[in-house]
């Protein structure tokens, strides 16, 4: 499974071309932003950042690992809206404890409000598995220096 690396120019979720956006800060690229995984529904797709980086170019998140599959980078995920499982992996069931159910929605990314080096705005739906939307949701992201000790 990959990332949308087979999207082209014409996709509207990729506008202006078929790479992830990305946040910069000073022109170093911090973070690139996945809108549309192309995942099993039981890891819960929805768009996240990954790899989020320092300014140096460490590595801080992580996708995908072997034991979590469902844990994707920097994400925003709910485990229960109206009974649809948004995160990913086993639900858990009040006296049975956690087990695989066909519950899996989706986030998606539905249109730009902002596109620049240091903010995205967009807008989501959170859908059920058939595809209804639960919820609407508009996402801003932004980059930036953060404020050290002795800096004015």
């Amino acid at each position: 499974m990959t990332d949308h690396a087979s999207r082209t120019p014409a996709d509207p979720a990729c506008p202006g071309g078929s790479a992830d956006p990305v946040l910069r800060v000073g022109g170093v690229e911090v973070a690139r932003y996945v809108l549309a995984p192309d995942l099993d529904a039981r890891h819960g797709p929805r768009p996240r950042l990954h790899p989020v980086r320092t300014l140096g170019g460490t590595t801080v998140t992580d996708a995908l690992p072997a034991d979590h599959v469902w844990h994707l980078g920097a994400s925003l995920a709910v485990p229960d809206v109206a009974g649809t499982d948004l995160w990913g992996g086993r639900t858990y069931v009040r006296g049975t404890g956690y087990t695989w159910r066909d519950d899996h929605g989706r986030i998606a990314h539905t249109g730009w409000a902002t596109r620049a080096d240091d903010v995205l705005e967009h807008h989501l739906e959170w859908r059920d598995p058939a595809g209804g939307v639960l919820l609407t949701e508009r996402r801003r992201l932004a980059a930036a220096l953060a404020a050290t000790a002795g800096r004015a």
